[in-house]
């Protein structure tokens, strides 16, 4: 792909993501209400894979990794529905303030140094590992019960 072309699509990719990152904050902002509503959910879960696709085509690997992450822990509460709790909310809220990090700074930047969106990855990870193993704790209590 050539360079101008691919400013061209991250010019894309950006007015996307904010509306797609809006439907989250949105979802997450409401997550009890968004939980017990099945389009609300899909439509969240449709946006963190949208989210995840645009930065796996234009290979912005640490978009790609945190949209992957949150499209894989909505898409396990839409299989099986769990009671909400600060924490959960906490942890999405978190999560998604990464997100949004990351690509503010992108758009700050006609290309983000790479060590630039390894950094804020990396003060990521502990969030995004704390919220997929906390779903997974909440779907196996929910099993359980």
């Amino acid at each position: 792909m050539l360079p101008e072309q691919k400013k061209i699509l991250m010019g894309y990719f950006f007015e996307e993501s904010n509306e797609l990152v809006s439907i989250l904050e949105k979802g997450i902002a409401n997550l009890p209400e968004s939980l017990q509503d099945s389009q609300r959910l899909q439509e969240l879960f449709c946006s963190a894979h949208s989210l995840k696709g645009g930065a796996a085509f234009l290979q912005i690997k640490s978009v790609g990794k945190m949209g992957f992450i949150l499209e894989k822990c909505l898409g396990k509460l839409k299989d099986t529905p769990v009671e909400v709790d600060a924490k959960l909310q906490g942890l999405f809220i978190q999560a998604l303030e990464f997100l949004k990090l990351l690509i503010k700074e992108m758009q700050s930047y006609d290309e983000l140094p790479e060590e630039k969106m390894a950094e804020i990855f990396v003060q990521s990870q502990s969030t995004f590992e704390e919220l997929i193993f906390y779903v997974d704790i909440l779907i196996l209590e929910k099993k359980l019960s």
